[in-house]
C-alpha cells in the first residue's frame, strides 16, 4: 500500500546496500498496510511494492509470495 514501486534499478541498490544480511519478508493486508500493522513503527529497512499495477485491488498471498520471492532471488 504504502511501498516503493520494484524497478531493475531499486533492486540493484537494495542488493549493492544489503551484502551478505539476512532478509526477513512481510506481507500487508488488503485493509492495513505494514506499517498499520505494527503500529506505526519503523521496523522495515525498505518497503517494496512488488506487483506494481496489479490491475485489481487485491493480490492473493501465493501469487505476492512468487512475485516477491522471485525478485529477492534476483538480487542475492
Amino acid at each position: 500500500r504504502m511501498g516503493v514501486d520494484v524497478t531493475l534499478s531499486l533492486l540493484d541498490s537494495i542488493r549493492k546496500d544489503m551484502g551478505d544480511k539476512d532478509v526477513a519478508i512481510a506481507f500487508g493486508s488488503p485493509r492495513k498496510g505494514l506499517n498499520k500493522m505494527v503500529q506505526r513503527m519503523s521496523v522495515f529497512d525498505v518497503v517494496l511494492n512488488t506487483i506494481p499495477n496489479q490491475g485489481s485491488e487485491t493480490v492473493r498471498t501465493e501469487e505476492a509470495l512468487f512475485a516477491t520471492l522471485a525478485l529477492i532471488n534476483t538480487i542475492r
